[in-house]
């Protein structure tokens, strides 16, 4: 779980860094106040999924999470808390 949180983690920073990126390109331009609008929304809105998934991924670290044992058919899959 901890993996799939810090892989989301980055996959946000990733996606926060491009919409910044055409923030900034946008915002040196001579644009109309709609574009600029639309780039500061769709800006806010990434940095909140950005900042909620190192939130929780955080609250996962602080729960130290125990091991789990997985049956799926005939193999056994053992997964520790601390991946």
């Amino acid at each position: 779980m901890e993996r799939l949180l810090i892989d989301q983690v980055l996959l946000c920073w990733l996606r926060m860094s491009h919409v910044e990126f055409n923030h900034a390109a946008i915002s040196n331009r001579d644009t109309p106040l709609s574009l600029r609008d639309h780039w500061e929304r769709k800006l806010s809105a990434t940095q909140r999924r950005y900042l909620r998934a190192c939130e929780t991924l955080a609250r996962v670290r602080r729960l130290r999470l125990p091991s789990l044992q997985i049956n799926v058919g005939d193999s056994q899959v053992n997964v520790a808390g601390g991946l």
